[in-house]
């Protein structure tokens, strides 16, 4: 049956179904089989199959968030924010995660810097390209 998860926050479930393993999918879903939702228009869905749904056992330790699930979380909010940089930019997601991720490591631990830098990468891509294919600019 549908059941309501009085204080949960999509935007964290959301980026969960990456980094659960079966226990913990169970746990957090219980006797429910699917959770799903949409945050900023992305659709997801956290599922388990009916058997385990029906042969759930309560537990009385509480659903814990470890390293790897903080980490999943982080992945998908970044790949989130930065799809529709990929499209403005007709520049490949994978690329922008790694410019990111290079601009992460060398100890920029906030957000809004490591977008601009992907979108000040991004803008100094698509004018080296276009100047090395001056011929696209001028069809398009």
């Amino acid at each position: 049956p549908p059941s309501l998860f009085r204080y949960a926050d999509p935007r964290v479930l959301a980026g969960l179904e990456a980094s659960l393993n079966a226990p913990e999918r169970a746990r957090l879903l219980g006797p429910n089989e699917r959770m799903r939702g949409v945050v900023a228009g992305q659709a997801w869905q956290l599922q388990q199959d009916a058997e385990a749904a029906a042969r759930y056992a309560s537990s009385e330790a509480p659903f814990r968030l470890t390293r790897q699930h903080l980490q999943g979380i982080e992945a998908w909010r970044r790949q989130l924010m930065l799809q529709p940089l990929a499209a403005q930019y007709a520049i490949s997601l994978e690329r922008l995660i790694d410019w990111y991720q290079e601009h992460h490591a060398t100890g920029v631990d906030n957000e809004q810097a490591c977008l601009e830098y992907c979108r000040r990468k991004a803008h100094e891509a698509r004018i080296s390209d276009t100047r090395a294919h001056p011929e696209e600019e001028i069809s398009s």
